[in-house]
This record gives structure tokens, sequence and C-alpha cells, in this order.
């Protein structure tokens, strides 16, 4: 027997010995509640004394006290089921780093940080002019990488995406530029699709990649403002979260000989 069986089985087995007594009070209320109505409604006035001028209803000490316990029974009662539901409902909810789909914790990295192995072996949505393809970023191991977030609706996203491809294509062998649209646009596929032939204008070959639909990478990186360009080193550690402003040739070129020195000046 698991835990959520034994959980499940031990609310059924307190929930079967409570209900007894808790009808019970139910229907005594219930009779109690219909002889009071009708002693009140025959009840002479000797029954009643006069108390600051409010009429007191004698020998009802007994009735009180059971009214009393009867109430205890109850609070324990409902204390003892909403305790056992609560560690019930605690075992079937996940926790955010259990590992199942869609939950699962990931830390943001600070500058300095290394990528975990999952940032490199992990299979990304990719598309490709309409298709889609589960890609590693494996290939780009060992290079100055640049992950460009943008969105559909940023129009200074787009608006640099031609600039921002030309800078990267003359460092072909060390550098490379990947877009990255996570799921906090709000974009989907089909919102992509539509802008497709824009997209492509602004694409030096004629055709857009991006990373789409991503939850991981902007967990990682999380990430408010778009364009938005996170610097990977070719050690695989987090160098710089920078604005679209400090993705310029120069900035590139010194980024690679801060990372490669003994290469020289570029």
């Amino acid at each position: 027997m698991n835990t959520l069986q034994l959980l499940a089985f031990v609310r059924l087995y307190i929930t079967y010995i409570f209900q007894v007594p808790v009808k019970y009070y139910v229907s005594t209320r219930f009779v109690q509640t219909k002889q009071m109505v009708r002693g009140l409604s025959s009840a002479a006035p000797s029954d009643f004394i006069e108390c600051d001028s409010k009429p007191v209803r004698r020998n009802t000490g007994h009735h009180s006290k059971k009214r009393k316990s009867w109430f205890a029974v109850g609070r324990v009662t409902l204390s003892c089921i909403a305790v056992v539901s609560m560690f019930s409902l605690s075992a079937q909810t996940p926790r955010k780093d259990s590992g199942v789909d869609g939950l699962i914790k990931v830390e943001p990295l600070l500058i300095g940080q290394k990528l975990p192995e999952e940032f490199w072996k992990r299979e990304y949505l990719v598309y490709n002019n309409g298709d889609t393809t589960r890609q590693t970023l494996e290939a780009y191991r060992g290079k100055l990488l640049v992950l460009d977030f943008w969105a559909t609706w940023c129009a200074i996203c787009l608006g640099q995406m031609k600039e921002k491809d030309g800078l990267f294509s003359r460092f072909p062998a060390e550098a490379k530029l990947i877009y990255v649209n996570p799921t906090q646009t709000k974009d989907t596929y089909t919102n992509i699709v539509k802008i497709q032939d824009r997209l492509a204008e602004r694409s030096l070959s004629g055709k857009f990649q991006s990373i789409i639909e991503e939850d991981y990478l902007q967990q990682l990186f999380p990430n408010y403002i778009y364009p938005r360009y996170v610097w990977i080193g070719p050690r695989g550690d987090l160098i710089g979260l920078t604005l679209a402003l400090s993705v310029t040739d120069g900035h590139i070129k010194d980024m690679l000989n801060l990372i490669n020195p003994k290469d020289g000046k570029k």
C-alpha cells in the first residue's frame, strides 16, 4: 500500500468512526429544537423567572452541558477530517521540484555561474520556416553563444533581427546568435507562422529559425524585457545579460578577446 492509499484509508476510517455521533448530534439537536418550541408555546408563566427583565428557562444547566459536549465532539470531528484531508492533498499535489511535467523548478543563473548540463542536452522545439524539429544546443558548445529573447508583438525585436544576423555572420566559427521565443510572450506556433514572410525577410539566409514555446530557458534566465540578450561563454558560463544597445561589433570582439586572449586582437 503506497502513501496515497494509506492516507485515503485513514481519512475514510476516521470519517466512518465519527459519522455516527455526528448524525446523532444533528438528529438530537433537531428533536430538542422541536421540543423547545413546543414547550415555549405551551409553557405557563410560572415556568419562567424574571432576571434583568429577560425570561430565563429553569433547569437548563443539564441541556447546556450536553450541547457543549456535542459541540466539542463536532469540532474534534471536523478538525480530524480536515487534517487528514490536508495530508492527503499534500501527498497528491506534486512539488515544484518533483520533476512532474510543467512543474520543474529551475534556479535562475547569476553572472559567472556555469550552465547546467541539461542546458546543452535538452531537446528544444525549433521553428524553421514553418517546420518544427527537436534539437539540442550541443553543436554550439565551446562558442560564444548569444540567446536573443524576442516576441512577435515586439517591434524592436523584429526591426533589429537583420542587423544582428549581420553582426554574427562575421564570426561564424566563434559566435552564434540563437532566437528564443519563450512561453511568457504568449506566442504560439500559429502566431509565428502568420508573420513568417516578415521573419524570412529579416534573415540573411532567407530562412528564419528560433526556439519556440520554451519555458526552461525563461526560468534559467528570467526576463521581462524584449529584446533581451543572454551571453554564454565558450567555457559554458553565463558572462552577460544585456539589451540591444550592447550587441555591437565592438562588443562581440571585446567578448571574444576577453575569452580567448591567446588569439590576439580581432
